[in-house]
């Protein structure tokens, strides 16, 4: 490492076979790239501050701008790493433009209840965090508001605002918008406990008798569900192309767990 200076940089000799680079003592972080063909060019090295790599940018040629000009434009690049920006970054991308995006190439494939239910639990995300670029969340941004869900015990809603904090942040990967998801190694919140409640023999009897008095077609949809154990959606959805010789065949993209499914609905 050496005190780079206008006339030191000059004297500089092109190396052979592969490029070096001459670090400046006085200004951590900038060098000057030396290249076989004779090209001396200003960069700036430093580490990204979201994935923690070493990324080396090119200011510019040293015959086009001086050792102070480069000095004063690294000063200002190292001030905007420490607040948690990229340098020449792409146009910020936040969380909410994130969240948009997945729900415009993603979400508009699936079933309007699924829709409706990550728009809902999106509704948990407060609006600074929504509207602040990628580049600058951490871990922490995220697992706080999802703590912070969980404290109010809504468990399974913090599971639920996990998992679509998640599947948005994957997603913004894919895209570029994002070089690692910060959740990655963060676990779903424990101490959501399965439910176990089902209905008795005699509950089961009320309901059906229920059923019996109301009217068409809401009594027979609802012993359907009964007697089928199927979801709602699949059977208020159900068409007569789904009814084969007195049985539900329902295909994969109408279930829940994207399988078949079948069901009898008479002896």
């Amino acid at each position: 490492m050496t005190r780079l200076t206008n006339a030191s940089i000059a004297r500089m000799e092109p190396p052979k076979g592969r490029q070096t680079f001459v670090n400046d003592e006085d200004t951590p972080g900038l060098a000057v790239r030396l290249s076989p063909g004779g090209t001396k060019a200003f960069v700036y090295q430093f580490r990204d501050p979201i994935t923690r790599r070493k990324k080396r940018k090119t200011l510019g040629r040293c015959s086009q701008m001086g050792i102070d000009t480069a000095r004063k434009i690294v000063r200002e690049l190292q001030a905007k790493v420490l607040t948690g920006d990229t340098p020449f970054s792409a146009p910020s991308v936040t969380l909410q433009d994130a969240y948009d995006n997945y729900q415009n190439t993603h979400l508009i494939h699936r079933r309007p209840s699924t829709t409706r239910t990550y728009r809902n639990i999106w509704t948990h995300v407060p609006k600074q965090l929504a509207l602040t670029p990628l580049a600058r969340l951490r871990r922490a941004d995220f697992t706080s508001v999802i703590d912070g869900v969980q404290a109010k015990g809504t468990t399974g809603s913090a599971v639920l605002l996990h998992k679509v904090l998640k599947a948005v942040l994957n997603h913004a990967v894919r895209k570029g918008h994002l070089e690692l998801n910060p959740l990655t190694a963060v676990p779903a919140p424990a101490g959501l406990k399965p439910r176990e409640r089902v209905l008795s023999s005699d509950e089961l009897r009320a309901v059906l008798q229920a059923a019996e008095r109301m009217p068409t077609p809401t009594g027979a949809l609802v012993r359907t569900l009964v007697l089928t154990g199927c979801r709602k959606s699949e059977v208020f959805g159900l068409t007569w192309d789904e009814v084969v010789d007195g049985v539900m065949a329902l295909p994969p993209e109408r279930t829940k767990n994207g399988h078949a499914h079948r069901a009898l609905l008479q002896n």
